[in-house]
């Protein structure tokens, strides 16, 4: 599973920063990663972008529970290669909404 921390978009001659990007869910862009500083501009501006911005609390994800991140991630489909599809993966290829 890749994550590109920190990430940034321009919008505007702005530039916009997240936690991070996960480039293979969510949508052909990548899911944006907000953190407990992120703000509804910078998930608007990243919606704008073609990212997935999805409005998580971070408190509720801020410690690791795998099967927290799993059901979230299979619920965001997956949009990268195929051939890379995690094995733990049960969402559905290129679409949200799981299987």
């Amino acid at each position: 599973m890749r994550l590109i921390s920190p990430h940034a978009v321009e919008h505007e001659g702005r530039c916009y920063w997240s936690a991070g990007v996960l480039p293979d869910f969510g949508s052909a862009a990548g899911a944006v990663v907000a953190d407990r500083h992120c703000n509804d501009d910078v998930l608007r501006i990243y919606a704008q972008a073609g990212y997935f911005a999805p409005k998580l609390s971070p408190f509720y994800y801020e410690d690791y529970h795998r099967e927290y991140f799993m059901k979230a991630l299979n619920d965001w489909g997956w949009f990268g290669a195929e051939s890379h599809v995690p094995s733990w993966f049960r969402g559905a290829l290129r679409k949200h909404g799981g299987a």
